[in-house]
C-alpha cells in the first residue's frame, strides 16, 4: 500500500504539505500543490477517507434519515438527492429510523459519527426541539415534508391541509355527499393534516363529520385492502372516497374492482368517484 510518506518523498515536499494538499488548504503553494497531484497520480496512492475527515473535519458525505428504505415515495426520493448529491462530487449516506423514534435517534447519532457535511432529513418521531438541536450541529440540514418556524429556510414541504381540502372539495363539487376518508398512519404529521383538510372542506359546504366514514390505512402498501373494505362494509352509500396517497388510492382500485364498482380517477390518484355497476 502506498503511503503519504512515500508520495512526500517522490514530490521532495514535507508529509504535513501533502496533507494539506489533500484537504485543500490555500496556504499550500500551487506548484508544491502540482508536485503532490503529480506524485499520487504516478503512484496510485489512495488516501483514506476517514483520517481526512478527521484532519479537515469534512467527509465530502451527506447523510439522509428517510422513514423506510422502499416504497413509492422513499424510493425515487433516495434516487434522486443521490444523483445530485454525486453530480457535486459528494457521496450519499442513507440510513431509515423505522418509524421509531430511538431508531431515528440513533439513525442521527451514526450519521454524525461518520463526520457528514450535511443532512437531508425526514421525520415523523423527532420532536421539533430534537430536530433544532440537530441543526445547530449539522447547520447544513434540510428538512423535508415538515415546517419549524425557526428554521423555515431550511424546510421543504407542502400544505397538506390545503390538498386535503381541494380534493375533498373537488368531491362535493361534483354532488358527493357521502365522502369516505381512507387516511396514513395517523402517527404522521402529513396524514393529521390532509385529514383536516377533509374536515376543513366538509365544514365548509355544511356537511357534518362522521367518523364512520374515515378509516386509518398506511402510506406504504401494507394492509389497505383490509382498510379500503372496512370503509365500505361500514356504508353502502359512499360515492366518493378521499385517498391520502397514490399506494391507498391504488388498494381502493383493486377493492372497487373487485366489488363490481366503477372508478373515476380525479386529482391523479387522491380522489375517487365510485357508482355500482353489473358490468366491469
Amino acid at each position: 500500500m502506498i503511503t503519504i510518506k512515500e508520495v512526500a518523498e517522490l514530490a521532495n515536499v514535507s508529509q504535513s504539505t501533502v496533507s494539506r494538499a489533500l484537504n485543500g488548504h490555500a496556504s499550500v503553494k500551487e506548484k508544491n500543490r502540482v508536485k503532490v497531484f503529480d506524485a499520487i497520480e504516478k503512484l496510485g496512492y489512495q488516501p483514506n477517507a476517514f483520517a481526512q475527515a478527521l484532519a479537515s473535519n469534512r467527509s465530502h458525505s451527506i447523510g439522509m434519515l428517510v422513514g423506510t428504505l422502499d416504497g413509492p415515495y422513499f424510493g425515487p426520493l433516495m434516487h434522486h438527492v443521490e444523483k445530485v448529491v454525486r453530480q457535486k462530487n459528494y457521496h450519499l449516506i442513507i440510513t431509515s429510523g423505522h418509524e421509531k423514534y430511538d431508531e431515528e435517534q440513533e439513525s442521527i447519532r451514526f450519521l454524525n459519527a461518520k463526520k457528514i457535511d450535511g443532512l437531508v432529513l425526514t421525520s415523523d418521531m423527532l420532536t421539533d426541539a430534537d430536530i433544532l438541536q440537530i441543526v445547530e450541529k449539522t447547520p447544513a440540514t434540510m428538512l423535508m415534508n415538515r415546517y419549524i418556524p425557526e428554521i423555515s429556510d431550511q424546510c421543504i414541504c407542502m400544505d397538506n391541509e390545503w390538498g386535503g381540502y381541494i380534493a375533498t372539495e373537488y368531491l362535493i363539487q361534483n354532488g358527493h355527499r357521502r365522502i369516505g376518508c381512507i387516511t396514513g398512519q395517523l402517527s404522521k404529521i402529513d396524514s393529521r393534516e390532509r385529514l383536516q383538510g377533509y374536515r376543513n372542506a366538509l365544514e365548509k359546504y355544511g356537511i357534518e363529520y362522521d367518523q364512520n366514514l374515515v378509516v386509518e390505512g398506511r402510506f406504504d402498501h401494507d394492509g389497505n385492502d383490509l382498510a379500503v373494505r372496512r370503509l365500505l362494509d361500514r356504508d353502502s352509500g359512499i360515492t366518493g372516497i378521499f385517498c391520502l396517497n397514490d399506494s391507498i388510492a391504488l388498494a381502493a382500485y383493486g377493492v372497487c374492482h373487485e366489488r363490481k364498482l366503477i372508478v373515476a380517477r380525479i386529482f391523479q390518484l387522491s380522489a375517487l368517484i365510485i357508482t355500482p355497476t353489473a358490468n366491469t
